[in-house]
């Protein structure tokens, strides 16, 4: 039984021991909130001093200087307020500056456009001799030979003159060779800087030019003659071919007239 009783007791005392610690928190909080009203209430009421100073600094510049005396400080006021507000203004224009400065500055490069190349011109040709056409360039149809008494091609052009009539160079060129030949006779053959090479037979002459020498249009080579054996059943004439890069026979018309 005495067990018992004390057990009670003992309970007891923690009980009032928790009420006391729980009666203890509540009262430092209520000090501390108490605390911080006072100090509110305390600025509150320092700053209400201060407006009561300003207040009553505020009458006693009215009592001294009168209305004119306020309506003189307002209008510093006033100024002082539309001097900020302006500087601020000026502020931000001084800002965009920049760009329009850049804008008003800008400089539009011009496209530059690639210039064609002109093409070189060609070079002038002109007839070796003056005279008639007796057989025209026919290098595709055949034409009649008549002292071989056969139908042939004719790539190149028979041009009548007389005997011993200057033969010159067709156009500017080097002379690559110079030699008899059994059918054709005397023959002369000049390249030129276009590539074609032009082949002057049937000339009375080869020692008016010697192999590798530069002759420009019009140089004098040789004169007509009659060496060529397929063809000494015709009059005096110029047997005249011209051959492009490629040997290929071409009309000296053509070149002519390109050079007119």
């Amino acid at each position: 039984m005495k067990k018992y009783y004390m057990k009670k007791i003992t309970c007891a005392k923690e009980m009032m021991k928790d009420s006391f610690r729980k009666m203890l928190e509540k009262t430092r909080d209520f000090a501390e909130s108490t605390g911080k009203r006072i100090g509110s209430a305390a600025k509150r009421l320092k700053t209400g001093m201060n407006m009561r100073k300003r207040l009553s600094g505020l009458r006693a510049f009215a009592a001294k200087y009168g209305y004119y005396g306020c309506l003189a400080l307002l209008l510093v006021v006033l100024g002082m307020a539309s001097n900020a507000y302006r500087n601020r203004d000026m502020g931000e224009s001084r800002i965009t500056e920049p760009d329009e400065y850049v804008k008003a500055n800008h400089v539009v490069i011009p496209e530059i456009l690639p210039t064609a190349t002109p093409e070189p011109a060609l070079p002038e040709y002109c007839l070796p001799v003056e005279g008639d056409i007796l057989n025209a360039f026919s290098p595709e149809s055949l034409v009649w030979n008549e002292t071989l008494s056969m139908w042939r091609t004719h790539p190149a052009v028979d041009i009548s003159a007389n005997a011993g009539e200057s033969v010159v160079s067709c156009s500017d060129g080097r002379v690559s060779d110079a030699y008899s030949d059994p059918m054709w006779g005397n023959v002369i053959v000049i390249d030129h800087e276009d590539g074609n090479r032009s082949v002057y037979a049937n000339l009375n002459t080869l020692n008016l030019v010697t192999v590798g020498q530069n002759v420009k249009m019009g140089d004098i080579i040789s004169a007509v003659g009659n060496s060529a054996a397929c063809e000494a059943d015709m009059p005096w004439h110029l047997h005249f071919e011209l051959l492009n890069k490629d040997g290929v026979p071409e009309d000296i018309s053509k070149y002519i007239n390109a050079g007119e």
